[in-house]
This record gives C-alpha cells, structure tokens and sequence, in this order.
C-alpha cells in the first residue's frame, strides 16, 4: 500500500504555514491538478480522470496539528496528517499520507500518478505561504 512522507523547511512561522493549510475552502485559488472538526468535499483531478471524496479534517491550532480521514469516497482508506514545528525563523512541515483506493486497477494507475500529485501539492502550499506572507 502506497505511503508518502515528507519533511521539508519553508522560510515562514508554523502558524502561518498551520494558516494556509487549514484554510480548505481556499484550496481551489491555489491548488491545482486539490481541536475544530469540519467535513469537506474534495476531487482529485488529473486529465480526464476526477473522483470525489468526503473527508473528516480535525484542526488543532494548539499543537499546530491537521488530521484528515476520508469518510466517504474512491479510497478504501485515505489519511493524512500535517504537523508544523517551528525551526529557526521558519517551519518543518510533516506531511504524511497513506490511501488505497478501493479499485485494485485504480490502485495500479493512480501510484504513479499520486506521486506526482503529491509533489504538486506539496508545492502549492509553499507557493500559497508565500503569496500571502512574503514582503
């Protein structure tokens, strides 16, 4: 089962980077090819290729944590977590993700796919911290 992990340091504070992330009704300005708890609706695009899914997202500003499971969907199961830890004058983030889509085929298509995407995504909240933060 496919499982992606991160940890990179991006130049802004961990309550900024917590800021963008956790702003999902954002998402569509910037990303592109996608203790409060919310429901949100998402879709993974790629070419003609599009599924919906509905996740449960848990913000806890205080541990500057995100945790996402996805309630209803494509995925037989979809979890990732944000963490946010400050270092210097910026922020490691920790970004982890593990799914397996219920399609064994989907499964074989999307691997190499979700790769890709996952370094996409990555980049889109950077780039957003930075069109919002940077002098």
């Amino acid at each position: 089962m496919p499982e992606l992990q991160t940890h990179h340091l991006v130049p802004f504070a961990p309550d900024l980077m917590f800021k963008v992330v956790a702003d999902i009704e954002a998402y569509p300005q910037f990303v592109s090819e996608t203790v409060e708890v919310i429901t949100t609706r998402m879709a993974i695009r790629y070419k003609i290729f599009m599924e919906h899914y509905t996740s449960r997202v848990t913000l806890d500003r205080a541990a500057l944590a995100i945790d996402v499971a996805q309630t209803q969907g494509p995925f037989h199961f979809l979890i990732n977590t944000w963490r946010f830890e400050p270092v210097g004058e910026g922020t490691k983030i920790h970004f982890y993700l593990n799914y397996e889509l219920r399609s064994r085929s989907m499964n074989l298509l999307m691997g190499p796919l979700f790769q890709k995407l996952f370094k996409n995504f990555e980049s889109a909240f950077e780039k957003r911290a930075a069109a919002l933060y940077s002098a």
